[in-house]
């Protein structure tokens, strides 16, 4: 019913943005996971989740060479919580308790918060805002100790049908290990050239910049990062990245997304290209 729900099996979780539980959902085998899920909305703009992770199946799939791409054992605890008193602003927290057992270096204890706020200025010109801050700890059979942060800062403007939208996202780091969200969506956040699908051990920061929108039936998007360690100030490179989805008939699809990134000496220069059709009933 609307004010209970309950799953129990292989199941798709997704939560908030998808920075710390998320599935993957554009590849074509998505990221899911074996637990359960509760959710319970008790008063008006109240949110309560609980899930529990017994084993994550990752989008390489059974075929992988090595198998804890393909699946890993965990014991993982979730708890969120939403109010969203008139649809306009929000503000949630997320506590998360991931125990890997297969990689004890994952494992670690994250508390989350976050506000979002969308408004109407005038007719047609939106303004909207993100605000995250988490902390990290080890937990459970980590062998390292440590404690890092993670913020992120997001304003966006929309003017007939267009979104500018600026931010900084900043992953500590101590020198020994970074804040990390390996549950997450990961492609979704700095940048789609995947560069930084693990935090390095003195952090990230990212600065970006885009702009997306309409154009007919077409969804078009554009944006930029500016990559350094949180630690220290190393210089990350930088990423340029581009998207266009267009509908086709039949429920078809089609998408074509573009990444470049330039290392600037801390990696390899690094180009990708994709080119999808994807089919809906």
């Amino acid at each position: 019913n609307d004010r209970f729900e309950a799953r129990l099996g292989r199941q798709r979780i997704t939560l908030d943005n998808h920075r710390f539980v998320g599935n993957v959902g554009w590849r074509q085998n998505e990221q899911t996971f074996d637990g359960g899920w509760l959710a319970l909305t008790p008063a008006t703009g109240w949110r309560l989740q609980y899930g529990y992770l017994a084993s994550v199946q990752r989008v390489f799939g059974d075929t992988a060479i090595n198998p804890l791409l393909g699946e890993r054992e965990v014991d993982s605890h979730l708890f969120d919580v939403e109010y969203a008193p008139g649809g306009r602003w929000k503000l949630g927290s997320l506590l998360l308790a991931h125990e890997d057992r297969d990689v004890p270096t994952d494992s670690h204890l994250t508390w989350a918060l976050r506000w979002l706020d969308q408004r109407s200025l005038t007719e047609g010109v939106g303004l909207g805002w993100r605000a995250e801050y988490a902390r990290q700890w080890d937990m459970g059979n980590q062998p390292a100790r440590f404690g890092v942060d993670y913020w992120r800062v997001e304003p966006s403007l929309t003017w007939q049908g267009i979104t500018f939208n600026a931010g900084w996202e900043r992953l500590d780091g101590d020198g020994r290990r970074g804040f990390q969200t390996p549950l997450a969506t990961l492609h979704a956040f700095n940048g789609w050239a995947d560069r930084f699908l693990a935090t390095p051990a003195n952090g990230l920061d990212d600065r970006f910049i885009g702009l997306a929108g309409t154009l007919g039936k077409a969804k078009w998007g554009l944006t930029w990062h500016d990559f350094d360690a949180a630690r220290h100030n190393a210089d990350y490179g930088s990423e340029w990245d581009a998207s266009l989805g267009y509908p086709l008939p039949f429920g078809l699809s089609a998408l074509v997304k573009l990444a470049r990134y330039d290392s600037d000496g801390f990696s390899a220069d690094v180009t990708k290209f994709w080119l999808q059709l994807e089919y809906r009933r």
